[in-house]
């Protein structure tokens, strides 16, 4: 209640737009305003994972790779605007290469492991903030490495990576 009433005083005093325009420029910066304006919080995950098979191709032959489940862990900080969120998170996941299947020559359990590292900013919408549970829907876009190590071998690719969030 004291951060809505600091909010509504500001608007008659004409430093809305200014406050406005601060709030849009840091919002996927991560860092506060001030108090009145923004709440800055901290979050964190450790999870497992699944990773769908894979093909891959050098041009002549043609691989697809199986993995086992795996781990991810992810921190994230960012501020709180009345029912919007917006956040920078950091991720990382690795998962063990179960299975690599040459096509056209049969498959056999290998060694190796696939690792993804990601920077994301991301927007949520808080349909009842402050509550204990409150539902919410989110989107996200950043950049995304992605390896694979195999019998010493290593591929890596950079990419646009994007991500739709929903939950309570």
């Amino acid at each position: 209640e004291v951060l809505l009433t600091g909010f509504k005083s500001m608007q008659k005093g004409g430093l809305m737009k200014k406050c406005a325009v601060l709030l849009v420029i840091t919002m996927f910066l991560g860092f506060t305003v001030s108090n009145v304006c923004a709440e800055m919080y901290f979050s964190g995950n450790v999870g497992i994972g699944w990773v769908d098979d894979i093909s891959m191709t050098d041009g002549v032959d043609t691989a697809e790779l199986s993995f086992d489940p795996g781990y991810g862990i992810t921190a994230a900080f960012g501020n709180v605007y009345n029912n919007f969120r917006a956040e920078v998170e950091f991720n990382y996941f690795a998962s063990d290469v179960d299975e690599v299947t040459l096509v056209g020559d049969g498959s056999a359990s290998v060694g190796g492991d696939g690792t993804v590292v990601a920077v994301m900013l991301n927007g949520f919408y808080d349909f009842v903030p402050g509550q204990t549970l409150s539902p919410f829907i989110g989107a996200g876009i950043g950049y995304a490495n992605a390896e694979i190590d195999i019998l010493g071998e290593s591929e890596d690719d950079s990419v646009f990576a994007y991500q739709l969030m929903a939950g309570f």
